[in-house]
């Protein structure tokens, strides 16, 4: 039975929780203190990162089973002044998207996923709630992966 998108977002989420808390540590912000795969609207333990699937495309039939896939990891960051909160934006994406990087293809990924590329930054809108601001902004990667067809 194939597995589809399940083990992208497994190594997508091992490979964040990796390698981040170093990149985020060296710029002096603190690492996720939260993961999960849906994200509700609700902002728990800033800051938070979802790993969510979005969609996957089936390649034609033959041996393996080709896939590409699209996952979207969501930020939530909050800060008590704007221009404080884009600092942390730009930070925290950065440091996702290096953490993705600087995965090693054979020993992080596995045999199955051949290729992963952070495709878009999408920044956000701003959110004010009393005197907190937040942010959720996006990183969509493309994963492309194969496996076994199923018997």
């Amino acid at each position: 039975m194939s597995e589809y998108i399940r083990p992208a977002l497994a190594a997508v989420t091992a490979v964040i929780t990796k390698y981040s808390p170093d990149l985020l540590a060296a710029i002096e912000r603190p690492p996720f203190a939260e993961y999960g795969r849906v994200f509700t609207g609700q902002l728990k333990n800033p800051p938070s990162l979802w790993v969510m699937p979005a969609r996957t495309q089936l390649g034609e039939e033959g041996t393996f089973l080709k896939q590409q896939s699209i996952v979207t990891l969501k930020l939530g960051l909050v800060a008590g002044e704007p221009e404080l909160l884009v600092d942390l934006v730009l930070d925290y994406v950065r440091a996702v998207t290096d953490a993705i990087f600087m995965a090693d293809p054979g020993a992080d990924w596995g045999p199955s996923i051949l290729r992963v590329f952070p495709q878009v930054h999408d920044y956000g809108p701003l959110y004010e709630k009393g005197h907190t601001f937040a942010r959720f902004p996006e990183v969509h990667l493309v994963i492309d992966h194969a496996e076994v067809e199923p018997q």
